[in-house]
């Protein structure tokens, strides 16, 4: 219960990344516009660019293999033309073509084949052993994801980079939730403004690796709740008492979320709404988690305090100490 005081007390007194969405059609656009004119080299960038942005798109393999063909690359043409067949749909209108073009390719390349650079190779090494034993995302923007951009950097462009940013999503993501979780007694995740700093960007981490809608709007969820404990540690109160409703509102499975839309409340002087908010939150706790019952007491306390009925905070911290 000390504990507990003590961490409400330090949050009532005054205290001292969203990653932009690549635009994979307009990268897609500008290849063209380069390829049409003979400027392979620069469509390659372009298209190598659209792939890593959304690796399940067939079409862009095949601009990137026809990139190569015309550089006389037959052997990557060859196997970019091969990653297309595989993807496209069975049904797509250029299919017949697309094969004409792979069996010209193959012929010219004859003996050679190509195969992935060694420097693209040792670094999907790397990505996949941290992934499996390390940190999915790290101070800095180490971790996984650090290793992750530098393989994006080598030009890495297989379609099996869909199922690694899934992985590495979800990886970024558990780690996200493992800290949003409170520990032992506590009520709400004891984060320091710093580790607030670090969520919000292994969000915008996730966010600009995503593919699956569902998660995308899990992320856009999760964001108002870092938000949210930004503003209140950073002394933003009545940003907090927005953010922490709205937090509240898109994160429901989050329990604790209403301790820190009340205590916002009473930082930024709201106290009669702090008050009614947590009457209506002590009646849920009574159905949910009867447990936290007396912090919610305790609270009221201070609460009534801040309201100048003595009388009041006096009864009701007799209540506690009962």
């Amino acid at each position: 219960m000390r504990h507990f005081i003590v961490a409400i007390l330090l949050l009532i007194l005054p205290a001292a990344v969203h990653a932009e969405a690549f635009d994979r059609e307009a990268a897609v656009k500008s290849g063209n516009t380069a390829y049409n004119s003979g400027d392979y080299a620069t469509a390659l960038r372009w298209y190598t660019q659209a792939i890593q942005a959304d690796p399940n798109q067939a079409t862009t393999y095949r601009n990137l293999a026809r990139t190569y063909f015309w550089q006389d690359q037959y052997a990557a043409a060859t196997a970019f033309y091969d990653h297309y067949l595989r993807l496209a749909a069975a049904d797509a209108p250029d299919l017949e073509q697309v094969k004409a073009e792979r069996k010209l390719a193959s012929t010219r390349a004859g003996e050679d084949v190509w195969t992935i650079p060694d420097n693209q190779r040792l670094a999907r090494q790397a990505l996949d052993t941290e992934l499996q034993n390390g940190k999915a995302f790290s101070e800095g923007g180490g971790g996984a994801w650090g290793l992750y951009e530098t393989l994006i950097r080598t030009g890495y462009v297989q379609p099996d980079l869909a199922q690694l940013k899934s992985t590495l999503t979800r990886r970024v993501l558990d780690e996200f939730e493992g800290l949003l979780q409170p520990q032992g007694n506590d009520l709400v995740p004891q984060l320091s403004i710093e580790a607030w700093q670090l969520q919000s960007q292994r969000l915008a981490a996730a966010r600009a690796v995503v593919l699956d809608p569902t998660l995308g709007a899990m992320i856009d969820r999760r964001s108002t709740v870092v938000e949210a404990g930004l503003a209140l540690l950073g002394g933003r109160t009545a940003k907090a008492v927005d953010l922490a409703k709205l937090a509240r509102k898109e994160n429901p499975d989050l329990k604790w979320i209403p301790w820190y839309e009340i205590v916002a409340q009473t930082r930024a002087g709201a106290h009669e709404a702090a008050l009614e908010n947590l009457e209506s939150f002590s009646r849920q706790l009574r159905q949910e988690n009867p447990g936290q019952l007396p912090y919610a007491t305790t609270m009221k306390a201070i609460i009534l305090q801040r309201l100048e009925r003595w009388d009041d905070a006096a009864q009701t911290f007799e209540i506690v100490l009962n």
